[in-house]
Formats: C-alpha cells, sequence, structure tokens
C-alpha cells in the first residue's frame, strides 16, 4: 500500500531533487496571502500550464521577471521560464532555493 502524499500549494526546491530546471508556462499571477500566523505576507505567486502548485516570488525572483518580462504581469502569462535549483543563504544560512532564468 502507498503512503498518501498531501502535495503543498507552493514549490519547494525539495520538489526539483533529481529532475533538473524546469521549463514552464506561465498561466496566472496572483496576489495571494502566504505564510502562516504572525509570519503572513502578501505576495504574487505565479502558477504554471504544466503543474499544479504555484512559485511565491521573493525579491530576487520578483526582480528577475520585472527587468525581463515587464512590471505588468498580465504581459507574462504564456511567456515560458525555466526554474532551477541552486544554493541560496536564508536567515543566515545556506539552503536550496529555486531562481528563475528565461
Amino acid at each position: 500500500m502507498k503512503a498518501a502524499k498531501f502535495l503543498s500549494n507552493y514549490l519547494k526546491a525539495t520538489m526539483f531533487e533529481g529532475k533538473g530546471p524546469q521549463i514552464l508556462t506561465v498561466r496566472a499571477v496572483k496576489e495571494e496571502t502566504v505564510g502562516t500566523g504572525d509570519n503572513q505576507q502578501q505576495k504574487l505567486v505565479v502558477y504554471f500550464k504544466e503543474i499544479e502548485q504555484g512559485l511565491v516570488l521573493n525579491k530576487t525572483n520578483g526582480k528577475m521577471l520585472i527587468r525581463k518580462l515587464g512590471d505588468e504581469t498580465e504581459d507574462w502569462i504564456g511567456k515560458q521560464i525555466e526554474l532551477y535549483t541552486t544554493e541560496v543563504e536564508f536567515q543566515g544560512e545556506t539552503q536550496l532555493g529555486i531562481r528563475i532564468r528565461l
């Protein structure tokens, strides 16, 4: 019997382990409340045609998309972007994170 898997609503770097970079097509961009408790924040979330989970944009990835695709998020729909994992620094520690290439 297989163990039940509960998918997160949002992409995590660990979901890419062993898969390599992924080229995905932007389906929608929404502003959503993410986080829990006192850590809730409004963030842009990019959704893709190929997968259900969205990518919560941090400053680095958000700036990259704005620089390459413009600041009108409606213009991002239909564009292909590459997601890949790399080591990033978060809260003073090195961990695996998702980055964007076009």
